[in-house]
């Protein structure tokens, strides 16, 4: 493997995190712990908009850069990258019927661009646009389209088996007005179910609100403002899709011949894992209310902007 190509490697799992990198400064911190996420000042979302544009713009410039391509003409291209990835999310979070699912095909065209971008080809020469585990990538040429061919991603094929399995309701409105599979259900009645809560240690239950596994969420209807922070989780996935320019050569049979893409997978098990690694050793039934969980922060920060915003505490 020649040198470029290593440091390419290297360099593309930042292409997700650059997307949820958030300083703590950002926030009004509680008295009684400042690092743990309370009320959020709805100005804070500047911060996520600067720095996704600026460090998805810095990446591209230094992957194109060592690849002898022009360093400020990939580093534009992936500013308005990372500008689209920002204007989609910001038209997730508002309540507004079918403005959830534009801010998704928003996101769905920077992430686009910036994984061409990466990858040296033109900004729209392969468009990538989902539902539910399928995966439509749309392919232009100079004479335009040149066919679409269709891939598949196991994270949220395990999202719609868990959901229907426990039971919770599938809401079609809200299914077609966010475009991505949407569940309801009731986190209080689900106590004892270990996936959608936690017990403290002195034995208080702490139920969750929703999860999201790849771009297949769940929540409780009496919480609305946490729709907007479970999509944010999705628009984390999919910002995840250059991780599959991270593939190595031994494995592309899996897209080529089985159409599976394992690389948005495969980066989005490995950040959140890591992130809510915290959970996982101490228990704490808010370990996922830190400051230092980046995709947890980006998301209470993003939720904000819901019309149904409130103070947590």
């Amino acid at each position: 493997m020649v040198k470029s190509e290593k440091l390419l490697k290297g360099a593309l799992p930042a292409v997700g995190l650059a997307s949820t990198l958030l300083f703590p400064s950002s926030a009004q911190a509680q008295e009684y712990d400042p690092y743990k996420i309370g009320y959020v000042d709805p100005t804070a979302r500047l911060g996520v908009l600067a720095v996704n544009v600026g460090v998805n713009g810095l990446l591209c410039g230094v992957v194109g850069a060592i690849n002898e391509r022009n360093f400020f003409k990939d580093a534009r291209k992936c500013m308005i990258g990372g500008t689209f990835q920002y204007v989609g999310m910001e038209m997730g979070m508002h309540d507004v019927p079918a403005l959830p699912g534009v801010g998704l095909r928003f996101v769905e065209t920077g992430t686009s661009i910036i994984e061409n971008t990466l990858a040296g080809r033109e900004p729209f020469e392969r468009l990538h646009y989902e539902l539910g585990p399928m995966l439509y990538q749309i392919n232009f040429k100079e004479n335009g389209v040149d066919g679409v061919e269709t891939y598949w991603r196991i994270t949220p094929v395990i999202g719609l088996i868990a959901n229907f399995a426990q039971g919770h309701k599938l809401n079609w409105p809200e299914t077609f007005s966010y475009q991505t599979f949407m569940f309801n259900f009731d986190s209080v009645a689900e106590l004892d179910n270990p996936v959608t809560s936690f017990t403290s240690a002195n034995g208080i239950e702490n139920p969750k609100r929703g999860y999201t596994l790849g771009n297949v969420m769940v929540y409780d209807q009496k919480y609305p403002a946490i729709a907007a922070h479970e999509f944010d989780h999705v628009l984390q996935y999919v910002r995840f899709r250059p991780a599959q320019l991270l593939v190595p050569e031994s494995l592309h049979f899996l897209e080529d011949t089985l159409h599976y893409r394992a690389g948005e997978d495969a980066a989005s098990l490995f950040f959140h894992g890591t992130n809510n690694l915290e959970c996982v050793i101490t228990k704490d039934p808010y370990c996922q209310m830190h400051w230092w969980n980046v995709a947890e922060a980006e998301a209470y920060v993003m939720m904000t902007g819901h019309e149904k915003y409130k103070k947590i505490f």
